[in-house]
């Protein structure tokens, strides 16, 4: 998103990107649905922009999903 706006830029590195690398996925997937939103974006920045959402959506479920039972020793 080299091209994007100044706002979807930082979304982009202080919404999705610091969300992500700190394990806070609802913080990225708001950044990432103000990026998908944007009226500047290009419909093939809007698709990927949808595509992350959906990923970020797996990884936060994923994340409080309980942990699989230990087998007792």
């Amino acid at each position: 998103m080299i091209d994007a706006s100044p706002q979807v830029q930082s979304n982009l590195y202080n919404g999705v990107s610091y969300g992500v690398r700190y394990g806070n996925y609802t913080q990225a997937l708001e950044a990432m649905d103000a990026i998908a939103t944007d009226p500047s974006l290009k419909p093939e920045q809007k698709k990927v922009a949808d595509n992350v959402i959906e990923l970020l959506k797996a990884a936060a479920q994923n994340q409080n999903a309980p942990a699989p039972a230990q087998p007792a020793q």
